[in-house]
């Protein structure tokens, strides 16, 4: 059993579920709070204005992330950091030609989720031949092995590396500047030598890119618009 009201023009589901605590979020560019059912609504209200900053933040990233996935649909595509724009053409076999910067996305699908669907699987299968070749590329420019790499599809963080130098990128990289990438494969390189966040690490990490803290300033402004998209 749930009920639903709204205080201070945010929505909130009251539950008789197990959960211990008030929690904020963002579903569907719309403020929720989910609370045990008889939560105050003294304590409801002072959440919403210390978290009013938070809210407005995430916010404005979820209508970003809308934007984002709509600007597929409708005919243009993050790829490498430049928008490529999509054009569908008709015909019984299916293909996707990359030419300068437009997309051709040559089926007979008629479906739009399915054209999108195509188009996502197109960036994962670029995505693991760039990353494969790129990785190589920076290891030996930094001078750091490592034993193997998976690309996945991670939707809280845009790789990882475990004590045995396994590394893994989140696919959705494909769609970042090229430096932003290079940027994250350093920093999983640098997690061979200090599994960490150590300031041993971080002066690694600006000893092999020296300019990596605009690069995570980029990643943190405009990262969870991407690493988002299903």
């Amino acid at each position: 059993m749930k009920k639903i009201e709204f205080i201070a023009q945010v929505k909130v589901i009251k539950t008789f579920k197990r959960i211990k605590t008030i929690n904020l979020r963002i579903r569907n560019g719309e403020v929720e709070v989910l609370c045990p059912y008889f939560t105050s609504k003294a304590s409801i209200k002072d959440l919403i204005r210390r978290k009013k900053q938070w809210i407005s933040i995430n916010l404005k990233n979820s209508q970003r992330i809308k934007k984002e996935r709509n600007h597929i649909r409708n005919g243009l595509i993050m790829y490498k950091g430049n928008y490529l724009r999509i054009v569908h053409k008709e015909d019984f076999f299916q293909k996707i030609t990359l030419r300068k910067k437009i997309l051709e996305i040559t089926s007979n699908i008629i479906e739009s989720e399915k054209k999108y669907d195509l188009i996502v699987n197109w960036l994962k299968c670029e995505s693991k031949k760039f990353l494969t070749k790129r990785i190589d590329i920076i290891s030996k420019r930094v001078g750091i092995k490592y034993r193997s790499l998976k690309i996945k599809p991670y939707r809280s963080r845009w790789g990882s590396c475990s004590i045995f130098g396994e590394i893994s990128l989140n696919w959705k990289l494909i769609m970042l500047p090229v430096s932003v990438i290079d940027y994250v494969i350093v920093h999983e390189l640098a997690h061979v030598i200090f599994p960490n966040h150590s300031n041993d690490f971080w002066n690694l990490v600006r000893n092999k890119d020296p300019n990596y803290n605009i690069k995570n300033e980029w990643l943190k402004k405009n990262g969870l618009i991407f690493i988002n998209l299903d």
